[in-house]
C-alpha cells in the first residue's frame, strides 16, 4: 500500500489497484497524458470527420477548466460525473490493474475523460470518449 498527503493507493483481492482519495480542499486537481489513446473501440477519435478545429479547442478547453477544480469539487459537483467505472479495464499491461474512472468535460455535453488516479493523486488519461459510449448513462 503507497501512502501520500491525500490517500492511499490498495490493492483489493481481485489483484486491481484502487485509490482512496481523503477529499478536501487542498487536493489538486492534476492530470496527465502518458497512457493517452486516440482510439476508441477501435476507431480512431481523431479521423478525418473529427478533425474540427473547434471539438479541438473544446477537448482543451474542457481541460483547462477541470484543471480549475479540486478532487473534493469534481467528487461532489454532480455536473462532472466523476465516479468510477464499472465493466471497463485498461488493456495495456502496466495500467490494467487500476480501477477506471470518468470525469466529464464541461465542454461538451456527453464527452468524458476516461482514466485511472496514480500513487500520486494524478489522473492519467487514457481515452477521451465524446460520445459517452464506454460507459453509457444507464437511462439510455
Amino acid at each position: 500500500m503507497h501512502k501520500n498527503k491525500f490517500g492511499k493507493l490498495y490493492q483489493e483481492t481481485n489483484g486491481n489497484y484502487k485509490y482512496s482519495i481523503k477529499i478536501n480542499d487542498h487536493n489538486p486537481f492534476l492530470f496527465n497524458f502518458k497512457y493517452f489513446d486516440i482510439n476508441v473501440n477501435n476507431k480512431t477519435y481523431y479521423d478525418k470527420k473529427c478533425r474540427e478545429k473547434d471539438d479541438f479547442f473544446n477537448f482543451l478547453s474542457g481541460c483547462k477548466k477541470i484543471g480549475e477544480f479540486t478532487w473534493e469539487q469534481l467528487k461532489t459537483d454532480r455536473h462532472f460525473h466523476c465516479h468510477d467505472i464499472d465493466n471497463f479495464e485498461f488493456t495495456d499491461d502496466e495500467i490494467k490493474n487500476f480501477t477506471p474512472m470518468q470525469i466529464k468535460l464541461p465542454s461538451f455535453k456527453q464527452g468524458r475523460l476516461v482514466g485511472f488516479i496514480d500513487k500520486d493523486l494524478v489522473f492519467n488519461v487514457v481515452k477521451f470518449d465524446k460520445k459517452h459510449i464506454i460507459y453509457p448513462d444507464k437511462t439510455r
